[in-house]
């Protein structure tokens, strides 16, 4: 099957990061809902990792609104291009691995 979109890639790229202790996951949705719960976990979380998929960067404006820290990143800064790259195994640990290089320095 070939993948393209972008939501698959930031979905494994977050799992690889969390899975390596380098960020936290939180619920987008439950934070864009103004859920406290979500709102309060990502408040605490030792790193919000935001992983657009292009520069119109919906996800980080769900962070800005709600006043929460974050780091940013868009898959097309990484040559992902939304809906033309295929999304494989190689491509989401290149993404990954950069990802982690920028964060941890």
């Amino acid at each position: 099957m070939t993948r393209k979109l972008n939501c698959y890639i930031h979905v494994q790229v977050f799992r690889k990061l969390h899975a390596a202790g380098v960020a936290y996951r939180t619920c987008l949705a439950g934070v864009g809902a103004d859920l406290s719960g979500f709102t309060i976990s990502a408040q605490e979380a030792k790193e919000n990792i935001i992983i657009d998929g292009c520069k119109i960067s919906c996800r980080k404006k769900i962070f800005e609104k709600n006043n929460l820290p974050y780091t940013h990143f868009i898959t097309t800064d990484f040559d992902v291009k939304k809906r033309k790259t295929e999304i494989t195994d190689k491509v989401i640990d290149r993404v990954t691995e950069e990802i982690r290089m920028q964060i941890e320095g």
